[in-house]
């Protein structure tokens, strides 16, 4: 269930929403619904040009490491996002994980304390705080630039008696027309091995062991897909839904290097001084070429879509042999929402007609769109 209010300078909302942070069409770093959906509550502040937003959701419980004691855990997000223009839109933003022994604090989940500043403030460091920019650029007719990056961790350049490496995801993402109806786009995206993690495996970025945003840390991933679209008008307030419908096919090439971490792997405890820990693991559990293929139909009050990979995958880690097999999420459907997106979806699109419904950096989705299959991590797999 969903509740949300809207007025002229904002909108609040509570409920389980399908969420991706990021570029439409790309697994969202932090925040994405290949994981289990969880209730939230949110809002938004200030007028369209510059808006404060908040999120906020309990987690499942975790472990104390010094006590072995249950703990509950929370996590929260403050985004401050600017469109200067029609063309542009640039965000600011920072999420904190907090594992908390002796219950919710109150100054951790506050919307309008920044979490960078409970260091400065003398209060104990409990708590894992990402900070991040988003961005959307209309560099011309037919041609929109979207990038995520997310900072975990930074090592300062000539320490050399620090052996961990920098933490951190980014995506970037460029799409545009091809036509009347055409669609083009092409990414490239990672998050580095002990990304979303720390010393405290309580504080990780998980939610019943599952990823919040990506399902596993330390992979890189390309992406170069075509599609065809059907009817899309710009959007504009909520999507309207006819008869016969509209829809839009995407195909097209991914590749993903995935190493061997896990988001619930020990982190590495390395003393001062030791050898420099990788980026990335050395050891590639998996490498995948897949063939990607998608449809979404709206028609009437519903949203029909499925998607497929044929994929072909090698294990250089184990040595298993490489193998063909099929990756899919089988058609499902979902009620159109009757709300429209919090705000307008971002710059305008790249070409008239052909820009499929999607949120732009950190929106909602308008209306919800399946997550991608993530090459390699397939919700079913058939050996061929």
């Amino acid at each position: 269930a969903t509740g949300r209010a809207e007025w002229r300078w904002g909108w609040a909302e509570w409920g389980q929403v399908d969420r991706n942070w990021g570029p439409p069409g790309v697994t969202g770093l932090l925040i994405a619904p290949l994981a289990r959906n969880r209730a939230e509550l949110s809002f938004g502040l200030g007028p369209p040009v510059i808006r404060f937003e908040y999120r906020a959701a309990a987690l499942s419980d975790g472990v104390a490491s010094a006590t072995g004691e249950p703990v509950a855990r929370y996590w929260a997000q403050h985004r401050l996002r600017w469109r200067p223009g029609s063309g542009l839109e640039l965000a600011l933003w920072e999420t904190t994980l907090s594992a908390e022994e002796t219950g919710p604090d109150a100054a951790r989940r506050s919307p309008f304390t920044p979490f960078s500043l409970f260091g400065q403030q003398g209060r104990s460091d409990r708590r894992n705080v990402i900070v991040g920019v988003d961005g959307s650029w209309r560099v011309r007719r037919g041609l929109l630039l979207e990038t995520q990056f997310a900072l975990d961790d930074f090592v300062k350049l000539g320490d050399d008696d620090n052996p961990y490496p920098h933490r951190f995801g980014w995506t970037l993402q460029a799409r545009g027309g091809l036509g009347e109806r055409g669609t083009w786009r092409a990414y490239g995206t990672t998050l580095s091995g002990l990304a979303l993690n720390t010393f405290r495996p309580e504080e990780a970025y998980t939610d019943r062991d599952e990823g919040l945003g990506r399902l596993r840390p330390d992979h890189v991933e390309l992406g170069v897909l075509l599609g065809l679209a059907a009817g899309f008008p710009e959007p504009q307030g909520p999507v309207a839904a006819g008869w016969p419908g509209r829809g839009v096919v995407e195909v097209g090439l991914k590749w993903r290097r995935q190493g061997e971490r896990t988001l619930t792997d020990p982190f590495p405890d390395a003393e001062p001084g030791s050898p420099d820990l990788p980026t990335w693991s050395p050891g590639i559990e998996r490498e995948v070429w897949a063939l990607a293929a998608r449809a979404d139909w709206y028609a009437g009050p519903l949203i029909l879509q499925g998607e497929a990979h044929l994929q072909h995958r090698r294990f250089p880690a184990s040595g298993a042999d490489a193998d063909w097999g099929v990756a899919e999420r089988g058609l499902t459907r979902r009620p159109l929402s009757p709300i429209p997106a919090p705000l307008p979806s971002g710059p305008a699109p790249a070409s008239r007609g052909c820009r499929p419904p999607g949120p732009g950096p950190g929106g909602r989705r308008p209306p919800a769109t399946p997550p991608p299959v993530e090459p390699g991590t397939p919700p079913r797999w058939r050996p061929r």
